[in-house]
């Protein structure tokens, strides 16, 4: 059905607490549009755990880190300037760059072969498997 899978893990105190892979509700257009959909889902997980840790009065101080495997996608985060390119793509996503430019969280660029989060969205040969395995609870 050409639907991009979006797959993340949310760490806290160095352990996974929260991972997701879940069919993504539309067709991307490309691989950037489909990395900022999952990186919208992503957001609005860390924020609704930020939310809960306050309720616990455990406050962050820092920006909360998120690492992406697309610099496209990063980009298109980080500016907040609509293109052509980016017009098609729904208002719901483009909270994001409101996010990033608070300062809420930041974005780094990861290279997709240490990108845990690989592990829920594609299948990978058995010794980056074994790799991104090991890496899983840091």
């Amino acid at each position: 059905d050409r639907k991009s899978i979006t797959g993340y893990v949310v760490y806290f105190q160095g352990g996974p607490i929260i991972w997701k892979s879940k069919k993504q509700p539309t067709v991307a257009r490309s691989s950037c549009e489909a990395e900022y959909v999952a990186l919208a889902d992503t957001v609005a997980e860390v924020l609704w755990v930020k939310m809960a840790l306050e309720e616990l009065n455990v406050e962050r101080k820092e920006p909360i880190k998120i690492f992406i495997d697309n610099q496209a996608a990063k980009a298109m985060a980080e500016n907040p300037i609509n293109h052509e390119r980016t017009k098609h793509i729904d208002i719901q996503y483009h909270f994001i760059r409101e996010v990033v430019t608070s300062g809420l969280v930041d974005l780094y660029y990861i290279n997709t072969t240490k990108n845990i989060s690989d592990l829920l969205t594609k299948a990978p040969k058995r010794s980056v498997f074994a790799k991104l395995v090991g890496g899983l609870v840091q």
